[in-house]
């Protein structure tokens, strides 16, 4: 379409250019005046021409910029689709090893409090053993102090009856 303006441009500027020629060389200016409207119309016809060119070439540009722009816009939203994945499972990951974590704090302390229940019941055997040992000691010492008396009037009634002149 462009071609057409352009050539319809060219031949009325050639035929306002031969028309104002022939006015200038027969004297008439109404020849020259319309020879100088067909030579203005066809210089607004190029400029139409040219102009609508510029456009096409700038319109093709400015889709060919908007592509790319879309391009880098769909892929930086696949990048960001994929990185909220990643967070996503981070998260996961996170809450995981979180709810992990918390049941190995609350079985260490389950076996921590398992652990002091059970020293505190070995030391109340320990206790109990300990008294019983001091139970055990004390007829023990009761015992050897009743044979060591025993022993010693044994010892003495022995000396005493035994020996003459001790009666």
């Amino acid at each position: 379409m462009a071609y057409r303006l352009v050539i319809a441009s060219t031949a009325g500027c050639t035929a306002g250019g031969i028309l104002v020629a022939e006015g200038v060389f027969r004297h008439t200016w109404e020849l020259a005046a319309g020879g100088t409207g067909f030579l203005s119309a066809g210089a607004v016809g190029f400029l139409a021409a040219t102009m609508r060119s510029l456009l096409v070439v700038s319109e093709a540009r400015t889709r060919r910029d908007l592509s790319e722009v879309a391009e880098e816009r769909r892929r930086l939203e696949s990048d960001m689709r994929a990185r909220e994945r990643a967070v996503e499972q981070l998260e996961y990951a996170v809450d995981r090893r979180v709810a992990v974590t918390a049941l190995r704090i609350a079985s260490y302390a389950k076996a921590l409090d398992d652990t002091r229940d059970e020293n505190a019941s070995l030391r109340l055997r320990i206790v109990e053993l300990k008294h019983e040992i001091d139970e055990v000691n004390d007829e023990r010492n009761q015992l050897i102090t009743q044979e060591l008396v025993a022993g010693n009037d044994r010892f003495t009634s022995k000396c005493l009856f035994s020996v003459p002149g001790c009666e």
